[in-house]
Formats: C-alpha cells, sequence, structure tokens
C-alpha cells in the first residue's frame, strides 16, 4: 500500500514539473451595459515653450518655478549691445546714402532740363538715371536691414504669450541661449484638459458614432492617485492620432481648474465612456490577451486533456483597467489563461493553480 502511495505522488511530482502552472479565468457574460474606463493624462489648454529667435547670453534672468506671469511680461533678456550697435551703423549709413540720393536727385533734374535744351547728351541723362536709380535700390535694402536689425534687437527679450505659470526652467542668466532652443515652459492652469488614446481595438465597443454624439457633453473625470477626486468635464475633440506604433483616437475633455483641489499637467485620470452595447457581451482578463505581432489571441483550456490551445480573438473595449470585451473567439463558459500567455506554447500540458474555477464546467 505504501509503494502505491509513493508511486502515485512521484508521478503526480514528474506532472507538476513537466507541466507549467496557470490560473485560468472563465469567459464571462455581463448582465447590463458596461462603461469603458480610459485612462488619460491632464495637459494645460495653454501651453507653450519659451525661445528666443537669436542666441546670445542671458543678462537678465529673474523667474523661478511655478512663477505666476502675466501676458506681455519681460521674463529674459538677451544681452543686445551688438544689435544696438548694428543698428546706429545702418541708420548712420541709410542718412549718407539720403545725402547721395538727394544729389543724385537734382544731378537727373538738372540733366533733364538740359536734354530738353539741347546742351546734354542721351548718355549723360542715362548715367544721371541710373545713379538715382542705385542710390534708392541702396536705401530700400538698407532700410530692409534696418527691420531686421530692429525685429532681432526685438527678440532679445522674451516675452509671455498668455498668463500662466512657469513649470519649467531650462536656462540661467549669464547662459548661452541658442536660438530657437526652449529656455522655459509656460502653461495655464486655469483651463485644462484630458487627453485620452481611445485604442482602435476599442473604437468598435465605443463606437465612432456614438463618441461623435458625446461631443459637447459633460463626463466624470476620476483621479485615482488623489483619493479618486472626481470633476466634470466636457468632450470637445476626437481625431485620429499617429502616435505610437497603433493607430488611437485623440479625446479631450476640457474642464477649468477647481477651487478646492490643484490639477497640475502630467496627473493620470480615467474617464468611463458609456458604450451602449455590451449587454450580454463577453469579458475576460485584459491580462488573458496576448499579441502575437498585431493580432490577439488567448489560450483556452481544455479540462478533458488538460491542454491548452490558441484561440484567435477580436477585442472590443477595456473596462476598469482589468478586463477587456472578446466579441469573437470564445464562448461563455470557455476557460482562458488568465495571465502569462506570451511564455505559453500549443497542446502544452498545463496544472491549474485555482481548481475550483473548473467546479462548473460544462459537460
Amino acid at each position: 500500500m505504501k509503494k502505491g502511495i509513493v508511486f502515485l505522488a512521484a508521478l503526480l511530482f514528474a506532472f507538476s514539473a513537466q507541466a507549467q502552472v496557470v490560473k485560468l479565468a472563465k469567459v464571462e457574460r455581463a448582465n447590463g451595459d458596461a462603461a469603458g474606463v480610459y485612462a488619460g493624462k491632464v495637459k494645460a489648454v495653454d501651453h507653450a515653450n519659451l525661445f528666443f529667435r537669436v542666441g546670445g547670453p542671458i543678462v537678465s534672468q529673474k523667474l523661478v518655478l511655478g512663477q505666476n506671469v502675466k501676458k506681455g511680461d519681460v521674463l529674459m533678456r538677451l544681452d543686445d549691445r551688438d544689435y544696438r550697435r548694428q543698428i546706429e551703423q545702418i541708420t548712420n549709413a541709410i542718412q549718407a546714402e539720403k545725402a547721395v540720393n538727394e544729389l543724385a536727385v537734382k544731378t537727373l533734374k538738372r540733366t533733364q532740363k538740359l536734354i530738353e535744351n539741347g546742351y546734354a547728351s542721351k548718355q549723360r541723362l542715362d548715367a544721371a538715371q541710373s545713379a538715382k536709380d542705385a542710390s534708392d535700390a541702396k536705401i530700400k535694402s538698407s532700410e530692409a536691414a534696418l527691420k531686421i536689425a530692429r525685429d532681432k534687437l526685438a527678440d532679445t527679450y522674451l516675452k509671455a504669450p498668455f498668463d500662466g505659470r512657469i513649470t519649467q526652467l531650462l536656462a540661467q542668466e549669464n547662459e548661452v541661449a541658442q536660438a530657437y532652443h526652449p529656455v522655459a515652459v509656460l502653461q495655464n492652469l486655469a483651463k485644462l484638459e484630458v487627453v485620452v488614446n481611445l485604442p482602435e481595438s476599442a473604437v468598435p465597443a465605443v463606437g465612432l458614432r456614438e463618441v461623435d454624439s458625446y461631443v459637447g457633453k459633460a463626463f466624470t473625470v476620476t483621479f485615482p492617485s488623489r483619493d479618486n477626486y472626481k470633476i466634470k468635464a466636457k468632450l470637445t475633440d476626437m481625431a485620429p492620432s499617429a502616435a505610437g506604433a497603433r493607430p488611437t483616437y485623440e479625446l479631450r475633455f476640457r474642464f477649468d481648474q477647481p477651487k478646492d483641489f490643484l490639477i497640475l499637467p502630467d496627473m493620470t485620470a480615467e474617464i468611463a465612456l458609456p458604450t451602449g452595447k455590451n449587454a450580454g457581451g463577453l469579458f475576460v482578463p485584459f491580462s488573458a490577451v496576448v499579441y502575437r505581432e498585431a493580432d490577439p489571441f488567448v489560450w483556452l483550456y481544455d479540462s478533458k486533456t488538460r491542454q491548452i490551445k490558441p484561440a484567435a480573438v477580436k477585442v472590443g473595449a477595456v473596462f476598469d483597467n482589468q478586463s477587456v470585451e472578446i466579441t469573437d473567439g470564445v464562448s461563455a463558459g470557455d476557460f482562458v489563461v488568465a495571465a502569462g500567455g506570451d511564455r505559453l506554447s500549443e497542446n502544452a500540458a498545463v496544472s491549474v493553480m485555482n481548481p475550483e474555477v473548473l467546479s462548473d464546467v460544462r459537460d
């Protein structure tokens, strides 16, 4: 008797050593409408990377991180001495050329009178006209150069384009600023939005038409890291986005900064979108879906053979960041590997770590 028990124990041990241990989940059918919960990031509606259009040493920078500024405030200033000298030189050159031009005009008028009376040749008139035209062109070119120089002088002053808060400082006084390289980030925290990238796989569940009909409507935004603080936000826009490896649809939910709670850019938020299509839908754990390249599938468990096989599926919306709707490929009551499917292989023998889930296996 003891030998039989020892043999059975050894057999079970050998099976467990070869079989991979998995946790199973039952394919469940939803009892009613569900809401897809999608995570997003908070962004300021008005935000800007601030930069100089010219380069040079920063001679004035009194900003501190988190400082509030008003539109038109001078935030930083570059050394402008070279530009002022350039303006002075060009201005003096224009004045000198205007004197030359005045003489050229007088010469041309005098030559025109002489030629009318037959005292000057056509060549002399042409020369006078050419001198006047050349002077005109030189003045025009210098005036254009003067405008450019004045614009560059103005660009040595960095001004706030709108009311906001300095959320990043990327340069300090006495450093050399490079043209078009950001030196600070300005954000207006009064108007905020949550940007949600809706996966392409979730579009059939949420529905493009349904989402479009939601534009202008208010939704509840939840901040999980802030004790699930909630606020209402309006869906203002939906557009395709090329960001990332897979196509997504970018949804923007706008709201005002609440008075009783400070919301900051880059905070994580969650928004529940009603689908109206999930009554009776089939759901599995989010971690049960495995992707082979871009194709999703799940591992189906056969209770008779104790083996698994892959089943291609079509996925819908993700709910509560834990479960995902399966629109094709499985049936209610099927059992799937709940997690770790990327480490499994077809027809592999597995050992179930939660056999109680199999208590109501279908015949």
